[in-house]
Order: C-alpha cells, then sequence, then structure tokens
C-alpha cells in the first residue's frame, strides 16, 4: 500500500514535472527543430520566390552543390577566418583571463574595456569600424597620415579585407571567452598551485599540467561555441565588405544569403545551410574527441 502511494506521488511529481518543461519544449521546437527540420525538406525541392509551383527534385540541388566552386571557395575563406577568429579568441581570451586574475586597481577598468564591445550589436559595431578603417576618412588612417605614413586600404585590399574582419570580431566577440575561462579559472583551488610550487613547479609548468587540464571542459565549451558561431559569422562581414572586395571576404554564410534572398533560389540556400549545419556537427565531434575531460 505504502509503495502504491509512493509510485502515485512519483507519478505525480513526473506529470507536475513535464507541464512545466512543456512550455520550453514547445518554444524550443519552434523556434530552433521547425526551421531546422524545415530547411532540410526544402533543400530537396525547387522553393524560389520566382516560382510558384514548387516541386520535389530529389538530389539536385545537393548534385548542385558539389559542383559549385563558389560554394568551396567560400567554405575555403570560412575555414580560414574561423582558425584564426577562434585561435585569437581563445589564446587572448585565455591569457586575459590569466593575467586579470590578480587582484588589481585596473581589473575594473579593463573588463569594463572588454566586455562594452561585446553588449554592442554587431551592427552598431560595424558602423563604428567602418568609419575607423575608411581609407579616405577614417580615423585610423588619420593618425597614420600625421604619423608621416602612407593610408592603408584596410577594406579595399582583399588580404587586408579579411585581416581587418578577423579582428573586428575579435575585438567583438573577445569578452564572452575571456568571461567563461575566467570563471573557470575561478574555480581551481589556491591550494593546488601552492603545493605544487613547494614541489618546485614553475609557472609554465603549473599552466600545462595544472590550470589547462582543469579548465579543458570549459575550453571544449568555448571552441565549440566559438566555432560554430564564426562559421555561421554573416553581420559582420555582410556590414563591412558585403562579402568584397572580389569575394574575398564572402564567407559560406554571405554566399547562403546571396543565393537564397539576392537571387531568390531559396531550396538552393537551404542546401547551403544543411552543409553548415553537418560541418557544425562534425567539428563539435571534433573538439569533443580531442578535448573531452578524460584525455
Amino acid at each position: 500500500m505504502l509503495n502504491a502511494k509512493i509510485s502515485r506521488h512519483e507519478a505525480r511529481a513526473r506529470v507536475t514535472y513535464f507541464l512545466f518543461v512543456l512550455p520550453v519544449l514547445i518554444v524550443i521546437l519552434a523556434v530552433t527543430f521547425y526551421p531546422a527540420a524545415y530547411n532540410v525538406f526544402i533543400s530537396f525541392r525547387n522553393e524560389s520566390l520566382r516560382n510558384s509551383s514548387a516541386e520535389f527534385v530529389g538530389m539536385r540541388n545537393y548534385v548542385r552543390l558539389f559542383q559549385d566552386e563558389l560554394v568551396w571557395q567560400a567554405l575555403g575563406r570560412t575555414i580560414v577566418y574561423l582558425v584564426f577568429s577562434v585561435a585569437f579568441r581563445v589564446l587572448l581570451g585565455l591569457g586575459l583571463a590569466l593575467l586579470l586574475k590578480v587582484p588589481s586597481r585596473m581589473n575594473v577598468f579593463t573588463r569594463t574595456t572588454i566586455v562594452l564591445p561585446w553588449i554592442m550589436s554587431e551592427i552598431m559595431a560595424s558602423s563604428c569600424w567602418l568609419w575607423l578603417l575608411n581609407h579616405q576618412t577614417g580615423l585610423i588612417n588619420a593618425v597614420l597620415q600625421f604619423l608621416g605614413l602612407e593610408k592603408v586600404g584596410w577594406l579595399v585590399y582583399p588580404n587586408l579585407a579579411m585581416g581587418s574582419i578577423i579582428g573586428v570580431s575579435v575585438w567583438k566577440n573577445l569578452a564572452y571567452t575571456y568571461l567563461l575561462l575566467f570563471a573557470a579559472l575561478q574555480q581551481i583551488s589556491v591550494e593546488v598551485y601552492e603545493a605544487a610550487k613547494i614541489d618546485g613547479c614553475t609557472a609554465f609548468k603549473a599552466l600545462i599540467h595544472i590550470t589547462l587540464p582543469l579548465i579543458r571542459p570549459t575550453l571544449l565549451v568555448v571552441c565549440v561555441t566559438v566555432s560554430i558561431t564564426a562559421f555561421g559569422q554573416f553581420s559582420l562581414p555582410y556590414s563591412l565588405t558585403g562579402g568584397g572586395p572580389q569575394r574575398a571576404t564572402q564567407l559560406i554564410g554571405l554566399y547562403m544569403h546571396e543565393q537564397a534572398f539576392t537571387y531568390n533560389e531559396l531550396s538552393y540556400g537551404a542546401t547551403i545551410g544543411v552543409l553548415i549545419f553537418a560541418i557544425n556537427i562534425v567539428m563539435t565531434l571534433i573538439y569533443n574527441r580531442v578535448l573531452r575531460q578524460d584525455g
């Protein structure tokens, strides 16, 4: 009898828990899974803003995808952008987290300086940097000219344009990696470092053998999330260069947008979106394999 009452109580608790969670599940399904599923669905059709009678076309869009040289060129540029932006954000974020872990009166100002760009919208940040990097009237070139140096076409030349976008992205989003890694460092007990110091462990060895292994789960989260956001980056290059010059900064997200909304090829744009989604899953699996906590 007692067991029956406990079972009924557990059943009621589970139902109550499910009812509380249900609205969140509905929202997640509505804004995440349904759009993703619909994106896959229309990738097998010929949906277009110019075509009112869409029909099933099978793998035609995927065949076109693998034959489209511009897709693979955009993918190559995206990988370059991803590698450099992730590397700089993780290294600088970890360096700042280690540096600002030491108490100082300047820490509040430094943290504010790091976090302030992060809370700005990307469009606002792009507008500021468009003015700063303008090759004719930009502030940076004005300073260079004042110092007797030549003006630089930051957003005019292909190599400089990509480097400028990477720099702006790192400046804009550095706070995310810094905050997560700083929080992870705070969880490491001071006694661990003191014991290592007594054993003759140098600061560098402590970083390699103590700090990095203990913050490895956070590093995994940072690398995965930063890589996914970097791989799908759209607004910064779109606002700064529009994908130019000569498609030098046209990342895969911009190419998807161009196909879907400039050329009105919704199904082909969705197919590129499926490619992006698949690559993000592969990257997540690779990171999890390399940086998993149990080594």
